[in-house]
């Protein structure tokens, strides 16, 4: 009985945690987040890459399994970005990445 008991606390536990953010990806209820940010390359067993926007008001951590190539990671290398995710920023959708200066687009996870 314990097992059972765990198992549906644990089951409405997951569903609580993910029903907000899969109703927002079915019904495209996504929010837009773009400023200036930096981009880390994340070693380890996968390759990912976490796209950073750091500003006085609010910090915003996005993580992606592929990692463009770009000339440069780290702090020291500003970027422009734009994130899709889910409106409770849980779920990144999409990134494209511009050079700073110039707007020019860098990379992007989108084919277009």
């Amino acid at each position: 009985k314990l097992q059972f008991i765990f198992i549906t606390l644990l089951g409405f536990g997951l569903l609580y945690w993910t029903v907000p953010s899969l109703s927002q990806i079915v019904f495209k209820d996504y929010a837009v987040i773009e400023g200036d940010c930096y981009v880390e390359e994340n070693s380890g067993k996968t390759q990912s890459m976490s796209i950073i926007f750091d500003s006085t008001e609010d910090y915003e951590d996005f993580t992606f399994q592929d990692y463009p190539e770009l000339g440069a990671y780290g702090e020291d290398v500003p970027y422009f970005c734009r994130v899709i995710s889910t409106k409770n920023h849980r779920f990144p959708i999409s990134y494209k990445i511009y050079d700073s200066k110039t707007h020019k687009q860098l990379s992007s996870s989108e084919d277009d």
